[in-house]
């Protein structure tokens, strides 16, 4: 996660044979950078921008990211832990046994996994975010990033 984005890119363009089409993802100048977005069709890879006059990578609390938005990417399935998967119901996704969930602005649940890993001895140990549709509250993403109560 704290590593240059290059080996990771190539690495997943192999896999899921084909690039990825890129863009830039823009943070909010404090605590996220912009980030360099590598984007498959179901599957998303964020890598921050470092900046000449900005924070080094080791300083950022999420220099990278993941977010996967379909459960295979062509013929390559995309399998996240504690058998979550894109489309699961709001309520199949707590019968799994999430450490929170929160109410959004929308009323949609967001449902957290594994953020106990925030307090091991890893730096980047990263947690899951299950983020839902509004109108029927099934799974649309389940993002790899850092745990944070903000």
């Amino acid at each position: 996660w704290r590593d240059d984005a290059e080996a990771a890119v190539a690495a997943l363009s192999d896999a899921f044979g084909s690039e990825p089409s890129e863009s830039v993802y823009e943070g909010d100048g404090t605590h996220f950078p912009d980030y360099s977005s590598y984007a498959w069709e179901g599957f998303m890879f964020r890598d921050m921008i470092v900046t000449e006059d900005g924070k080094p990578r080791d300083e950022y609390f999420v220099p990278s990211y993941v977010s996967v938005t379909a459960n295979a990417v062509g013929d390559v399935a995309v399998t996240p832990e504690f058998d979550l998967a894109i489309g699961l119901t709001a309520d199949d996704v707590r019968s799994l046994g999430p450490d929170r969930e929160i109410e959004l602005e929308g009323g949609d649940p967001r449902f957290f996994f594994a953020i106990d890993r925030a307090d091991g001895p890893e730096d980047d140990a990263y947690s899951l975010w299950v983020n839902t549709d509004p109108a029927d509250e099934t799974v649309v993403s389940i993002t790899y990033r850092p745990w944070s109560e903000l």
